[in-house]
């Protein structure tokens, strides 16, 4: 009459679905562009292979750069809806596949399996 059923609760800390606020300083941290660092697609054009990405290398990673690894939700928002202190509130293929932001860091492995299978350009913008 009564069926057993295995239930399964998953526990995340905060940092893995919210690692940050919408504050000034959290969305310049996540969205900011950083000039101190060669653009990760300088000197190639479309159909050249991109860099792999290996964030986990300490020595090869910028200090304003945070390990975004272990967060299971990152988002962009709606380019008509500004947000306080982004000063980039553009995200494109291209401003990823640089990799000057942490956003870009973050989603660029995603970015770059798209790049591969030719479904975004290298220099893809709005």
């Amino acid at each position: 009459m009564f069926q057993k059923r295995l239930l399964r609760l998953l526990f995340l800390v905060v940092s893995t679905v919210a690692p940050g606020g919408w504050v000034r300083d959290d969305t310049e941290r996540l969205y900011g562009e950083h000039d101190d660092v060669e653009s990760n697609i300088a000197g190639l054009k479309q159909g050249d292979p991109l860099p792999e990405h290996d964030d986990m290398d300490a020595h090869d990673r910028p200090e304003w750069a945070f390990d975004y690894s272990c967060t299971y939700l990152l988002h962009a928002f709606s380019l008509s809806k500004p947000r306080d202190g982004v000063k980039h509130n553009r995200i494109t293929p291209k401003y990823v596949l640089e990799k000057r932001s942490n956003f870009g860091r973050a989603v660029y492995p995603i970015a770059k399996e798209l790049y591969d299978k030719g479904i975004i350009t290298i220099d893809e913008t709005l």
